[in-house]
């Protein structure tokens, strides 16, 4: 990497945007060499084309009854509202907005391509195995809508689960 960004005479300026796109290994080197070389790291973009190769977990049904753990999210795509409900067999939110709204974006299922980036703006979800986030992202409130699920509520609510709770989201900038 280093001698092919030598041989190009590639020098990272202030404002020079990289944008990434392989499997892991090679896509963390691409990353660790661009920093040695000053890119500023906010501005090295990447996606994965694939993880590691094991299947997510299923989804947890821990401590619900059948039928039981329905959320309604909403999505603001496009400028526009757009309510699905989340089953308790959903991997994610992902698979609720589909089955309304074909056209919400994404273009993998295992949180490595990034296009289903979204901030969560209100609401709590889960997710794991987002990696095409970092901890900048994560700080920051975004969340991968193929990755992410509705946050269960916490193991000292006594209180009933809201079906009406929402997750509100909108989709994230481009990357």
């Amino acid at each position: 990497m280093r001698r092919l960004l030598a041989a190009v005479d590639a020098r990272p300026g202030p404002d020079t945007t990289f944008a990434l796109c392989g499997p892991p290994r090679l896509v963390a080197t691409a990353r660790r060499v661009l920093a040695d070389a000053g890119a500023d790291p906010s501005l090295v973009r990447w996606e994965l084309f694939t993880a590691d190769g094991t299947q997510p977990a299923p989804p947890e049904h821990a401590g619900r009854a059948p039928g039981a753990g329905e959320y309604r999210v909403t999505a603001l795509l496009d400028g526009r509202r757009r309510a699905a409900t989340v089953l308790p067999d959903d991997p994610a939110l992902l698979d609720a907005l589909l089955r309304s709204h074909p056209d919400v974006p994404y273009a993998c299922r295992e949180g490595v391509r990034g296009s289903c980036r979204a901030k969560v703006l209100s609401g709590q979800v889960t997710a794991d195995r987002e990696h095409a986030l970092d901890e900048r992202d994560r700080a920051a409130g975004y969340t991968l809508v193929c990755r992410a699920r509705p946050a269960p509520p916490s193991s000292s609510s006594t209180s009933t689960p809201d079906p009406d709770r929402h997750v509100l989201f909108s989709e994230g900038d481009t990357r």
